[in-house]
């Protein structure tokens, strides 16, 4: 039997910037809300350390950096690194418990052939067995498989691969033949393991991973704590990286795995002492940004928030309105907004490290002012006729349908004057398209590549 800590996501060096206080915890070096990532680790550390006679192995199932990433492609900062390499100096000096980590789809430079988990391999080569990407790739390549023998313990490595990137280089039957014919537990030869960073959701992890008959598989990118079978487990991220994880348990997973028997599961929380608040308001079209910053500013009462500047307590606030709005508001709405959050954060009073808001519920509409409504036979008496007139006037080309353009003129300008129907007006507009000439648009299908062009 071995005992594992399962730990994933750490996501060291994440900088959110988006509605973010500038303040630094350590000047010049550490940012708000990056310091959350950072004290999660420390403490996912000390927990270890204080059961280092019962635990005999560490799992990391990627992810350890937060960058670089598809969205972000440079080095993590210069202090996370620092931060990992003096913490686990000291970590495997007092503990010496090895440590299995994988890449994820952060942490590993894509463009070059290296990942941040390189210098891991090499400043502790007696602790750190690392997987990265591109060992996966030369795996593939030698049809050899990716495993550590730990303390009479198999582990199978599954680092992050992006599916697209084995689809265009043709090699996804290579991939799925090397999973069930290389990479298949050892029956009878101790406890088997696999570590990998995917989803089904999201087609990043293959099934046929979960179909072999490992002991336990220790999961990463799903940064939710939970289940997906009896033997395979996401340990969830240790920290919130969105807003959409406020209610996420936090922490990590201590696994005994014996050979041939159900793993017994153990979660160990972690908790941070920033709040995450995610407030719904409901609106309507009679708000106005005055009664909308008012609803806010309640909301901040209502959770203590107006009490002092506190870098290190200070919440995460996001709200989501639900309703309906004016188009002619929501502008007006969202300049109300920026400006409320930089008095949120230049007042020393209000404990708030990061204010968002989110429209993606909310209805938008259009509607007149009622003055239109009474001058509309005054400006515009029949608008077939005048438009007709004025179509007089401008070079059309041809293949167009002028009695149609001029239905579909008249009909804007009366769903302008009252409740514009989008639905309506984007049919006719089809409709004008569909008689429009089209141009020939040359097409350039890429050729086929190979494993080596792009993975």
């Amino acid at each position: 039997m071995v005992t594992i800590a399962h730990i994933s996501d750490t996501h060291l060096g994440h900088r959110p910037t988006t509605g973010v206080k500038f303040e630094w915890i350590e000047e010049r070096k550490i940012r708000l809300i990056e310091n959350d990532f950072y004290d999660a680790w420390k403490k996912i550390l000390k927990e270890i350390s204080d059961r280092k006679d019962e635990i005999d192995l560490i799992i990391h199932a990627g992810d350890l950096f937060d960058s670089p990433w598809d969205r972000n492609p440079h080095p993590p900062p210069e202090v996370a690194r620092e931060l990992v390499y003096k913490t686990l100096k000291e970590f495997f000096e007092e503990t010496k418990i090895p440590m299995v980590v994988i890449d994820g789809n952060h942490g590993s430079f894509m463009g070059y052939r290296s990942s941040t988990l390189d210098t891991l391999k090499i400043v502790f080569e007696d602790y750190i067995f690392a997987a990265t990407t591109w060992d996966l790739r030369t795996a593939l390549i030698k049809k050899i498989p990716l495993k550590f023998k730990i303390k009479d313990t198999n582990i199978y490595a599954f680092p992050y691969i992006n599916p697209d990137i084995l689809r265009k280089s043709q090699a996804t039957e290579l991939f799925n033949a090397w999973i069930v014919n290389i990479q298949k537990p050892e029956i009878g030869e101790g406890p088997n393991i696999a570590v990998a960073h995917g989803m089904i959701l999201d087609n990043t992890l293959n099934k046929r991973i979960l179909e072999l008959d490992y002991d336990y598989i220790a999961l990463g990118h799903n940064h939710k704590m939970e289940k997906l079978s009896e033997n395979a487990w996401y340990a969830g991220s240790t920290e919130r990286w969105r807003f959409d994880e406020y209610e996420d348990e936090k922490g990590f997973l201590i696994v005994q795995v014996e050979e041939g028997e159900k793993p017994l599961i153990r979660k160990i929380p972690i908790k941070s002492l920033r709040p995450m608040i995610v407030d719904k308001i409901k609106i309507d079209t009679n708000d106005t940004p005055e009664t909308i910053k008012n609803t806010v500013l309640s909301k901040v009462a209502e959770h203590g928030l107006q009490y002092g500047w506190d870098p290190f307590t200070a919440a995460r606030v996001k709200v989501v309105f639900e309703g309906r709005t004016l188009m002619s508001s929501l502008w007006k709405i969202n300049s109300m907004l920026e400006y409320l959050r930089k008095q949120l954060f230049e007042d020393n009073k209000f404990n708030i490290a990061q204010f968002v808001w989110d429209w993606k519920n909310v209805e938008k509409t259009w509607a007149a002012p009622a003055y239109i409504a009474e001058e509309k036979e005054y400006l515009i008496e029949d608008p077939e006729k005048d438009f007709k007139e004025f179509l007089k006037t401008q070079k059309i080309e041809e293949g167009y349908d002028i009695d149609l353009l001029v239905k579909l003129a008249a009909k804007a300008i009366k769903e302008a004057l009252g409740k514009p129907s989008e639905d309506k007006i984007s049919k006719e507009v089809q409709k004008v398209s569909e008689k429009t000439p089209k141009k020939e648009i040359k097409r350039v299908v890429p050729k086929k590549g190979t494993l080596d062009e792009f993975f």
